[in-house]
């Protein structure tokens, strides 16, 4: 039998990879190096993360993802991190280009992606060697920040973890969960009662421009022990507990020790106690913190896959999620 034509479909492109030596040539023309800039695709993800080099000193790159970010969630970002390194807060900021600009667009086949260039942050990840008195010390410089931010004036606003995502996304948990009815009933119960319960609070507790989504992994420390923070692509104003509760749940969900958090907590109220309410509603946000990262993992899936799940599986987020639901009533 004569074999079948091999025929071709017309598929839509949901994330590209960029070319580095594209990239490279496009990076020569806006900004000023010592010597022909150098890319390597490091890191793919919610974001793609390059690394930069010239001949004198090394950058990190980053490529928004088209559906992830917009201009001014990028804008806000990039201004929030020029803010603090006005008030002497050690964050890897962005580099302008030789026009002034803060970031341009690649121009590619899913959409318009923003792309920045950001000073290199050097020193190992905290969770690499982690250390109670750094641990107190961010916590105290996140207090810093928290106090600081009062001052932010930015040219757009934004905010970040709406209470409103927990009900809105729950239509991507449909999609992963077809084969587990009983999970789907169960966080579509806690998609309702944590909104509830966050909407009841968010107005009364202190807020301001937060990180967004501050863990042990977000921070390089050098020898010595200072250090720099990384990664504020989630900033925007929202409740301070949110950064906390982040860091706390980040730090047990990634098997550390939990003196570590511990001191993260100290160091902040030394600078910035936490009112009753916060203490009230430590834990509530730390359920909010877990619901949020299954929900935004499962809305991103198809197009950084299931690899974020490998920490934890589908078992071990149900039975936590129903412990801590219970722990604070909402089941």
């Amino acid at each position: 039998m004569p074999r079948a034509a091999i025929s071709s479909a017309p598929i839509s492109i949901s994330h590209s990879v960029l070319d580095v030596r594209s990239l490279a040539a496009e990076l020569a023309r806006r900004y000023t190096f010592d010597g022909p800039p150098v890319c390597q695709l490091f890191y793919r993800g919610m974001n793609d993360i390059y690394i930069v080099h010239d001949d004198a000193r090394r950058y990190a790159l980053r490529a928004w993802r088209a559906s992830w970010r917009s201009v001014n969630d990028v804008t806000y970002e990039l201004e929030f991190l020029d803010f603090l390194q006005s008030r002497g807060i050690p964050v890897a900021g962005g580099t302008k280009a030789t026009d002034g600009s803060p970031f341009f667009l690649a121009d590619v086949p899913e959409g318009p992606r923003p792309v920045g260039l950001f000073q290199w942050a050097e020193g190992k990840k905290f969770g690499a060697a982690p250390d109670a008195g750094v641990a107190r010390n961010m916590g105290a410089m996140f207090a810093r920040i928290h106090i600081a931010g009062a001052d932010f004036r930015p040219s757009v606003a934004r905010t970040a973890n709406p209470s409103t995502a927990f009900l809105a996304n729950l239509v991507y948990l449909k999609e992963l969960l077809f084969d587990r009815p009983d999970d789907l009933k169960l966080y579509t119960h806690v998609a309702e009662a944590l909104t509830r319960a966050v909407k009841g609070v968010e107005t009364s507790l202190p807020r301001g421009p937060n990180h967004g989504d501050f863990h042990f992994n977000n921070v390089h420390v050098k020898p010595g022990g200072d250090f720099t923070l990384l990664d504020f692509d989630n900033a925007g104003d929202d409740c301070f507990i949110q950064d906390l509760a982040c860091y706390t749940w980040a730090n047990n969900y990634g098997g550390h020790d939990p003196i570590y958090a511990e001191a993260f907590m100290a160091g902040y109220e030394q600078v910035r106690p936490l009112c009753a309410l916060e203490k009230a509603s430590f834990d509530l946000f730390l359920l909010a913190k877990e619901f949020r990262l299954l929900v935004g993992f499962t809305k991103h899936m198809n197009c950084i896959g299931h690899a974020p799940l490998r920490f934890r599986d589908l078992d071990w987020f149900a039975a936590s999620i129903s412990s801590r639901a219970q722990g604070l009533g909402l089941l």
